[in-house]
C-alpha cells in the first residue's frame, strides 16, 4: 500500500486534504455516504422491506459505527529524509485532527445515539412481531374452539331432533280417524255439511282439497263428475281414502303445491285446516295458492269461529290444533296474498235449546214491565251471539 508523500519545506493544509481523499478513494473508501435510491440500484421495495436485508443492515451499522482510525501508522521508506518526513506528517496529522477530531466524535456520538435507536426499533419491532404472531395464533385457537363447540351443539341439535318425531300421529298417539268419527261427526253429516260449497266449483277439472280427512268432500265431487285430487299427512285417512277409490296424495301442502304449475288449478278446498298450522306455513300456503289457481276461480276456506264461546272452548278437545284464526286475521291474509272479491260466511248454529231463552212477552203485561223484558231480551241475543255463536266460519276468495 503506498502511502502519499508531503514536501518537506512547506505545509499546505489543503493539499495534504485533497491527496488524503484521493489515497482514501483509490483504497475503495467511500468519504461520503449514499442516498437511499443509491443503496442498491437493482434492489425492490419489497426486498427493502424483507427481514433479512433489515438484519443485514443493522449487522453492518453495529459493526460499522465507530468510524475513529486508530490504527493510522506514519512511517516514510526514504532512509536519508525519513525522520523529517515523519515529523512532518506527524506534525500535519496533529494539525488535521485538531480540526477533524471534534466532528469525529461528535459523527462517532451521532453514530452510537443513532445505533442504539435502531436496535431499540427493531427489538420492539421483533416483539410486536412476536406479540402479534402469539395474538394471531391465540385467535385461531378460539376460532377452532368456538367451531368446534358450534360443530358440538349442531351434533347435539340433530341428535335431538332425530329423536323427536314430529308427526302428528306419533305426537299424538292416537287414531285421528276414530277421533274425527267422535268429535266431528259422521262421514253423511259432514257431506251434508259440505254439500253447500259444491256450486263454486262446478264444471270444474283440477280442484285439490287440502287436508282432505276422511274424504268426504272428494266423494261430492266425484259424485258431480268434478275431477279433483285430496291431500293428507295421515296414513290412516289416506288408506280410507283409497279404499273409498279416491285420489289422495300422502303430502303436505307446500310440497305439493311447489310441484304443480303455475295458474293450473281451478278450485282449492281446504275444510277444518289452517287451525292446524303454524302461521309462517300457512301464509306461505295462501301465497302458493294464489300462485297455482287460475283467474276467476275460487278457494273456499273454512275453520272454527272464535267469536263464539262454545265454539272457541271445544277449539281445544282437538289436541292437533294449534289456534283459532280470528275471522279478520283470515281476511287479512287472504288479500294480502291477492285474493279478490272476499267474502265471509258463518255457519253451524248452535241449537236454540242449548242457548239461553228469552221471556216471553203477553198482552195483558203493563207497559213498563214489557219495556223490562224487551230490554232483557235484547240482552239474551247479544249473550246468545258470543256465548253460542256460529261454530264455524268460511271464506270464499276468487283469484
Amino acid at each position: 500500500m503506498k502511502d502519499f508523500e508531503i514536501d518537506s519545506e512547506e505545509v499546505n493544509a489543503e493539499e495534504i486534504m485533497k491527496k488524503i481523499r484521493e489515497n482514501i478513494q483509490k483504497k475503495g473508501i467511500d468519504v461520503y455516504p449514499k442516498k437511499f435510491g443509491e443503496i442498491q440500484n437493482d434492489a425492490t421495495i419489497e426486498e427493502f422491506n424483507s427481514s433479512d436485508i433489515i438484519k443485514r443492515d443493522l449487522e453492518y451499522i453495529n459493526s460499522n459505527w465507530n468510524i475513529q482510525n486508530n490504527g493510522y501508522l506514519i512511517s516514510s521508506h526514504r532512509p536519508a529524509v525519513g525522520k523529517f518526513l515523519i515529523k512532518g506528517r506527524e506534525l500535519v496529522h496533529g494539525e488535521v485532527k485538531r480540526y477533524v477530531n471534534p466532528m469525529m466524535q461528535k459523527q462517532i456520538l451521532f453514530n452510537e445515539s443513532t445505533l442504539n435507536i435502531l436496535n431499540n426499533v427493531a427489538n420492539n419491532v421483533s416483539f410486536l412481531g412476536n406479540k402479534i404472531k402469539q395474538i394471531e395464533s391465540n385467535t385461531v385457537n378460539i376460532l377452532n374452539n368456538v367451531a368446534d363447540d358450534i360443530s358440538f351443539l349442531d351434533n347435539k341439535i340433530e341428535q335431538i331432533e332425530s329423536n323427536i318425531d314430529l308427526s302428528e300421529d306419533t305426537n299424538l298417539k292416537i287414531n285421528y280417524f276414530i277421533f274425527e268419527e267422535k268429535f266431528r261427526g259422521s262421514r253423511d253429516e259432514i257431506k251434508q255439511r259440505q254439500f253447500k260449497y259444491l256450486d263454486y266449483f262446478k264444471d270444474c277439472k283440477n280442484v285439490i282439497d287440502i287436508g282432505c280427512g276422511r274424504g268426504e268432500f272428494l266423494e261430492l265431487l266425484k259424485e258431480n263428475n268434478i275431477n279433483a285430487q285430496g291431500l293428507d299427512i295421515d296414513v290412516n285417512m289416506i288408506e280410507f281414502c283409497q279404499s273409498k277409490e279416491l285420489r289422495v296424495n300422502m303430502m303436505d301442502a307446500i310440497s305439493f303445491l311447489e310441484q304443480v304449475e303455475n295458474n293450473s288449478l281451478d278450485g282449492i278446498f281446504i275444510n277444518q285446516v289452517v287451525e292446524h298450522l303454524e302461521p309462517g306455513y300457512l301464509i306461505k300456503m295462501l301465497n302458493l295458492c294464489y300462485q297455482k289457481l287460475m283467474s276467476d276461480y275460487f278457494i273456499i276456506i273454512e275453520t272454527v269461529n272464535p267469536l263464539s264461546f262454545v265454539s272457541f272452548v271445544n277449539f281445544y278437545i282437538d289436541l292437533s290444533h294449534t289456534r283459532p284464526l280470528h275471522p279478520e286475521t283470515m281476511r287479512f291474509l287472504l288479500e294480502i296474498a291477492g285474493f279478490r272479491e272476499i267474502e265471509l260466511k258463518f255457519y253451524s248454529p248452535i241449537k236454540d235449546e242449548f242457548r239461553l231463552q228469552k221471556i216471553q212477552l203477553h198482552q195483558e203485561i203493563e207497559e213498563r214491565e214489557k219495556l223490562l223484558i224487551e230490554t232483557f231480551n235484547n240482552n239474551i241475543d247479544i249473550l246468545n251471539n258470543l256465548l253460542y255463536g256460529p261454530q264455524d266460519y268460511t271464506f270464499f276468495g276468487k283469484k
